[in-house]
């Protein structure tokens, strides 16, 4: 039987608004941050044909599986391998709606991933995680750090999935699994 740990829902009273509306030009910004770290990302591939679906699908926070048409991918590269990747979707000549990074690992260390999501919601959210606190976690990294603990502690062989809601007018997922041996890291933002 297949199921989904989930150890926290966070709503965010709506306090204070930052208004970023993030858009695809965004995934510049992101790189240009993870090139600080090492970390790069390859030329975007942009996808519009019938295998939108299988990277740029994601669920609403009523869990409502969302369509998008238009999708942009990068790899993401730690020295001379890819880790993972970052795929933003929406329609074509519009603005994005969600985001996707996917970083992968031989051990639950989620050193790189904690970088790389930092970024992403710097970048996609605001800058605004350590003023808001949401879930009450102090930063990005204390909240991977109790999933990955919850994960770890787990009798289960299913995904474990933490959603943060309305911070900036965004939805957070964090999603841990594992797979072939291989740990796989998500986030998702959506508006």
């Amino acid at each position: 039987m297949a199921g989904i740990l989930v150890f926290t829902q966070y709503e965010e009273p709506p306090t204070k608004f930052y208004s970023n509306d993030f858009t695809y030009s965004d995934i510049d910004v992101m790189r240009d941050a993870l090139a600080s770290r090492d970390l790069r990302l390859s030329a975007i591939t942009e996808i519009a044909d019938h295998t939108v679906g299988q990277y740029c699908t994601y669920f609403d926070a009523d869990g409502r599986q969302r369509p998008v048409s238009y999708c942009i991918t990068t790899a993401l590269v730690d020295s001379e391998d890819t880790v993972g990747n970052i795929n933003m979707g929406g329609n074509k000549g519009g603005k994005a709606a969600m985001a996707v990074a996917l970083v992968e690992s031989s051990s639950i260390d989620s050193t790189r991933a904690e970088y790389v999501f930092e970024v992403m919601i710097d970048a996609l959210v605001c800058e605004c995680w350590q003023d808001v606190r949401p879930g009450g976690f102090a930063s990005v990294q204390e909240w991977m750090a109790e999933a990955q603990e919850q994960f770890s502690g787990s009798t289960q062989s299913v995904p474990l999935k933490s959603r943060i809601s309305g911070l900036d007018q965004k939805d957070l997922v964090l999603e841990i699994s594992q797979t072939d041996g291989l740990y796989l890291w998500v986030l998702v933002v959506a508006k």
